[in-house]
């Protein structure tokens, strides 16, 4: 009978995890099904012209305009995705990180210091390593400063 509360801990600690691998596991698939099927979309629209001037005078339409923005677009998007997605994630975990601390300071169980302080350190790693991902990206053209163009599909 004692040997069962054994397992009690290992699964306490494991099934988040296994939990936490699955959900990223299933949001990264989802993404990677939704590229692959707008990649899919947007090569048979280009396979449907017989010749370049085809494609050239659909790309001087406005919906030939449009298709190339999409085309452009995507690598910014994604960057400002991530980054706003870093940002956000960051915050989250320094504000609980923050409310643990503060908890334990106001006299609440002495244990809320150990995962106040991991999870305060992870918010700042992650607003610092948002940070040094919007520079790179800034830097490699992937997001344009803001006086020399606007987000893509947003109107000034």
């Amino acid at each position: 009978m004692e040997g069962t509360w054994v397992w009690v801990p290992v699964l306490g600690i494991v099934a988040p995890m296994v939990m936490i691998v699955l959900v990223v596991w299933a949001v990264a698939r989802s993404k990677q099904k939704q590229a692959q099927y707008r990649a899919d979309v947007q090569a048979k629209m280009i396979e449907k012209f017989s010749s370049a001037p085809e494609f050239t005078e659909f790309l001087s339409t406005p919906a030939g305009r449009q298709f190339a923005d999409n085309l452009q677009a995507a690598p910014a998007c994604s960057a400002h995705d991530r980054i706003f997605a870093g940002i956000k994630w960051s915050l989250m975990l320094a504000v609980v990180g923050i409310a643990l601390l503060v908890a334990r300071a106001m006299g609440e169980d002495s244990g809320l210091i150990m995962p106040g302080a991991i999870l305060l350190g992870l918010g700042v790693a992650l607003l610092v390593s948002t940070v040094i991902s919007y520079r790179l990206s800034k830097q490699w053209g992937l997001i344009k400063s803001a006086d020399s163009a606007s987000l893509p599909g947003v109107n000034s």
